[in-house]
């Protein structure tokens, strides 16, 4: 099966064949983060998911917290994930 590569307009990401997945963007993770200052990443983060957001592309913002021993893990999404 052979493919042409896409150009022009059709090589561009649209909404419908992308997704936007945020993955623990928690605050004690940029704890000792020295390559960016936490607030940039959380500004940056945040008109990230702004623009998902108005371009109504699907989202998903999982994150784990640790109780004791056990690993909490939760997943959100907004927006359809599959088509239809």
């Amino acid at each position: 099966m052979t493919t042409t590569p896409k150009t022009g307009l059709e090589a561009l990401l649209r909404p419908e064949d992308s997704i936007l997945v945020l993955v623990d963007h928690q605050p004690y993770q940029f704890a000792n983060l020295h390559s960016h200052e936490p607030t940039m990443i959380i500004n940056n983060v945040t008109a990230l998911a702004k623009l998902a957001r108005v371009f109504n592309v699907p989202t998903i913002l999982a994150s784990m917290a640790v109780l004791g021993q056990q690993r909490l893990h939760e997943a959100t999404w907004a927006g359809a994930v599959a088509p239809g």
